[in-house]
């Protein structure tokens, strides 16, 4: 499967509530110099902090607000206005 994607190597681990229960490294860091990849290795965060942000504030408002309020309500008051 990671040929078919064109993966070179990655890191995954399972959590369930808060703890590890399986944790893997597959393929390469360096492919060139054929260099294993471990579980130490460590990744840019780049474009994935959209995702972080955005399950973050999802999960902010499903546990503080209702759903009613989760789909009317303006964000502004729950929003640093230093932002905008």
């Amino acid at each position: 499967m990671m040929a078919n994607l064109d993966i070179i190597g990655l890191n995954y681990c399972v959590l369930i509530d808060r703890k590890v229960m399986h944790k893997k490294a597959m393929g390469f860091a360096n492919l060139e110099r054929q260099v294993p990849m471990t579980q130490d290795k460590l990744f840019a965060v780049a474009s994935m902090s959209k995702l972080f942000s955005s399950t973050a504030l999802t999960s902010a408002i499903v546990t503080h607000f209702s759903i009613e309020t989760k789909y009317n309500a303006k964000p502004n008051p729950y929003l640093n206005s230093k932002c905008f």
